[in-house]
């Protein structure tokens, strides 16, 4: 097993993006260096699109296989991270973080079933405490050993303690802005600049647009129509007229549909039959 004892200045970006953020911060590090290389460029529309359709240029497998993504035309930038983040690549990215003595094996959140067992072992240790208090001596032994194997499945760092110092080396020096990607992300802000900034990207980009609900849109419209342009000679000043109250259904040749209370004025049924018309 290769390891590395002194932090150093050549990890590749996406090395260093894993380990400030995990495999979708490694994947955004390798995203801006093929920025940074020419090799990819956002379109108009915000779709990432590949330079050279050959595939020609990556410096690593993870690159490699973000270009070979691209080679059917231009993703948004979420479909280009996620499947990167959980491509073949990005684990061989890990394995090799491992032998380096830089990450644990188990990345990410610890199962449930490893939580569960944690705390029944716990439990156990208390049952068996009690019982040595009050029954057996002998069953504090049990007591104990439930208690360290709950120990030994704690959750543990996700970086070793060289991992640890490789880190906090490349934050102390940081050598580009595909660095700051691997450390901030796109979505950071280094200082006060957004690390998208180094790219020119907008907003826009990086964050999709707000979903508008069309239910909501048509309620706020039918208010508005009531007290509007069109039906401000029925309806008059009155902020009680709403939808309901001055529609087509309502306003019919009966006077009492509108009354004076909801259409102000009270020359109502004229309004209305005026309006149903």
């Amino acid at each position: 097993m290769a390891k590395s004892s002194t932090p150093q200045a050549n990890w590749a970006a996406e090395e260093i993006g894993f380990l400030a953020g995990g495999p979708g911060r490694a994947a955004e590090a390798a995203l801006a260096r093929l920025m940074d290389g020419g090799l990819v460029r956002f379109s108009r529309e915000g779709l990432v699109t590949a330079v050279h359709q050959n595939g020609h240029g990556a410096t690593s497998p993870l690159e490699a296989s973000i270009l070979a993504g691209l080679s059917g035309g231009g993703r948004p930038i979420g479909l280009v991270v996620g499947p990167a983040a959980h491509s073949q690549e990005m684990g061989a990215l890990h394995r090799n973080l491992v032998e380096k003595a830089l990450a644990h094996r188990q990345w990410g959140k610890t199962s449930g079933g490893r939580v569960a067992l944690r705390v029944l072992l716990v439990l156990l240790g208390i049952a068996f405490l009690a019982a040595a208090l009050f029954v057996d001596l002998n069953l504090l032994a049990v007591t104990l050993v439930a208690w360290f194997v709950a120990f030994l499945l704690r959750d543990k760092k996700m970086l070793t303690p060289i991992g640890r110092g490789v880190l906090g080396h490349a934050q102390r020096n940081p050598r580009s802005r595909v660095d700051a990607v691997a450390l901030h992300g796109l979505r950071g802000v280094v200082g006060r600049r957004r690390v998208a900034d180094l790219y020119g990207l907008p907003p826009g980009i990086l964050y999709p647009p707000p979903v508008h609900h069309h239910g909501k849109q048509k309620s706020h419209s039918d208010s508005v129509g009531c007290g509007g342009v069109h039906e401000h000679h029925n309806c008059a000043s009155s902020s009680s007229c709403s939808s309901s109250s001055c529609s087509s259904s309502s306003c019919s040749s009966s006077s009492s549909s509108c009354s004076s209370s909801s259409c102000g004025s009270s020359s109502s049924s004229s309004s209305c039959s005026s309006s149903s018309s």
